[in-house]
């Protein structure tokens, strides 16, 4: 969708594209949300998370939603 354009579910081109995906946490915090992998998943601790930002493409005439990581090589291990 991001780079056609089009919506792949009914063609429409009336995309919102970046838009901010959030989730509210303890005390009804916003929280941007976030995709995170591990180095070591097996390990109990220090496992060597990374983090990155999620944001959504959505068509605005029939709702369909893509999920973009905003920056994927924050996600491999260094």
């Amino acid at each position: 969708m991001r780079k056609s354009g089009v919506c792949p579910k009914c063609g429409s081109t009336e995309l919102l594209i970046g838009a901010e995906l959030s989730d509210r946490g303890e005390s009804n915090i916003r929280h941007p949300a976030t995709v995170r992998v591990y180095e070591k998943p097996e390990a109990l601790i220090f496992k060597g998370a990374h983090d990155a930002d999620v944001t959504a493409d959505v068509c605005m005439t029939c709702g369909f939603m893509e999920l973009y990581v905003n920056d994927p090589a924050k996600l491999y291990a260094r």
